[in-house]
């Protein structure tokens, strides 16, 4: 489905319960077979149509630190094909997609979880509970970081040191909800950096670089701070030609921190780190 779609498509996505969600195309990258779409504001027992306005509003993103706008790259559906259908073509050259949209498998699931959180919340977290293991759970679950709390802790304890024992040391002095939300938080900023273009001089072509050093990249970035990371964030791109790019121990602080502590791992509220 994914390489018959053109930008501007309106496809339609049937949810429980008789609801609709629409996603809107602002981007087909044919050779990959992806596209980029804006989740729409549109959630409503009724079958929408070209006309309906919310459908050219984005839906708002409220997982993480701070509220964007819903856009999402893909190459595959989370419900089978038979669950979305293409009601026509509008024009999207007004909407501007935003720096760092997320990526995954496209679906408006998210504006049904929101819903159901908010009407029946008991059912919600019921559902929520009975979750097979090692499943992601809706971003609703987690709890984050104040953004601001997250970037000085960062700036203080770990930019510009090529070591994690003082922010260790640090985390390990807070509350124990505290760590996770700073784990959670720090999982989000790894998530906005999901379309980042990593160049290595070393491999003639990115696809050679390997997922585990594009996430290892990416925690170096945020390492280097918040003025860094918004830097990189805003371009889209890092050039590893300058210097080796690495912070793999990043990944791993949140543990530390909670057995420094002393205190049980609940992985089932840590959000995962890709």
């Amino acid at each position: 489905m994914i390489e018959g779609l053109n930008i501007g498509d309106v496809i339609v996505e049937e949810l429980p319960e008789g609801y609709y969600g629409c996603m809107v195309v602002l981007e087909v990258d044919k050779k990959g077979k992806e596209c980029l779409v804006m989740i729409s504001k549109y959630f409503s027992l009724s079958y929408p149509s070209l006309e309906d306005p919310e459908i050219m509003e984005s839906a708002v993103d409220k997982s993480g630190t701070r509220d964007i706008d819903y856009h999402s790259w893909g190459g595959h559906f989370q419900q089978s094909e038979k669950k979305y259908r293409i009601i026509g073509n509008l024009d999207v050259r007004g909407i501007i997609p935003i720096n760092s949209p997320f990526y995954g498998v496209l679906t408006t699931m998210s504006l049904y979880y929101e819903w159901l959180s908010q009407e029946r919340p008991e059912e919600f977290e019921k559902m929520i509970q009975e979750e097979e293991h090692g499943h992601l759970h809706p971003p609703e679950y987690y709890k984050y970081m104040e953004e601001g709390v997250f970037w000085s802790i960062i700036d203080k304890y770990l930019k510009g040191k090529d070591t994690t024992e003082f922010l260790v040391k640090k985390l390990s002095k807070l509350k124990k909800k505290e760590i996770i939300e700073f784990h959670n938080t720090f999982a989000d900023r790894v998530n906005n950096l999901s379309k980042l273009k990593v160049y290595d001089p070393s491999v003639s072509y990115e696809n050679y670089l390997s997922e585990d050093t594009i996430l290892y990249t990416k925690c170096y970035v945020i390492a280097q701070g918040r003025i860094y990371y918004d830097k990189v964030l805003s371009s889209g791109t890092l050039d590893l030609s300058d210097d080796r790019h690495d912070f793999e121990e990043l990944l791993y602080v949140t543990e530390e921190a909670l057995e420094l502590r002393g205190v049980q791992i609940d992985y089932d509220k840590l959000r995962e780190v890709e």
